[in-house]
């Protein structure tokens, strides 16, 4: 079972469109998945699957909404044998049991939109205009250093661009580029990246995701594209 966690330090970068594409994305792959919800109290995720699953010509998504106070370990356990990827959307808190439930990751996707004010959770520059890591990656980086330490695999980290405006601008190629010195620093991978496209945004009250459109459309296609191009790090 590979454990996929969706995860940011800054809250509305779309983390929860991302975890649901991704799994009926793998579900259409014929891969059993199980979602888990640990964005309390909001849970967007859970209302968009319940959204999904009360629509009787869409596939179902099993889930669980964890509440704060439930423990991680015991419900991985539970799902060990039983499913092929387990995708946990995370919130943002900056606390012991977020850190630990990142420890349970073998691969971290960290979607970011391209704002100045996102990428700050990652990286920042001191008065010198050196590196200094942000908050969230200071966090993912300790993850990284006890697995190592503790002989409990190793942790994949993606950053993915979302909601990109289709115009490059002067403040995206700034976004970029702290990415490309996040990578160097942090040995952190850039995905191609996700345009802002309202298709994704039409779509939550009615639980589908772009790979329940049988239009071809250019800009469907291109959408089923750019996840795909994230499953291909998930396999």
């Amino acid at each position: 079972m590979k454990v996929i966690v969706i995860g940011n330090g800054k809250g509305g970068t779309g983390k929860s469109t991302i975890s649901m594409n991704l799994l009926v994305a793998l579900q259409s792959m014929n891969k059993k998945v199980y979602a888990i919800d640990a964005d309390a109290p909001q849970h967007t995720l859970t209302q968009y699957i319940q959204n999904r699953n009360f629509n009787k010509n869409l596939s179902k998504i099993e889930y669980k909404s964890m509440q704060y106070d439930e423990n991680i370990d015991q419900i991985l356990h539970i799902f060990d044998k039983e499913y092929d990827f387990v995708i946990i959307d995370l919130s943002c808190h900056y606390d012991k049991k977020t850190q630990h439930i990142h420890s349970k990751a073998d691969l971290l996707i960290t979607p970011i939109t391209d704002s100045l004010i996102d990428t700050n959770v990652l990286q920042s520059t001191n008065s010198l205009e050196q590196f200094v890591p942000g908050a969230y990656a200071e966090l993912v980086w300790q993850v990284k250093k006890n697995k190592i330490n503790d002989k409990s695999g190793s942790l994949k980290w993606l950053l993915l661009p979302n909601r990109i405006n289709i115009r490059v601008t002067n403040n995206q190629k700034k976004v970029i580029q702290k990415l490309k010195e996040l990578s160097k620093y942090m040995g952190c991978i850039i995905l191609p990246g996700i345009k802002d496209r309202v298709l994704f945004r039409e779509l939550f009250e009615s639980g589908k995701t772009i790979f329940d459109l049988k239009n071809n459309s250019i800009s469907t296609l291109a959408a089923k594209q750019e996840i795909r191009n994230i499953i291909s790090y998930c396999i």
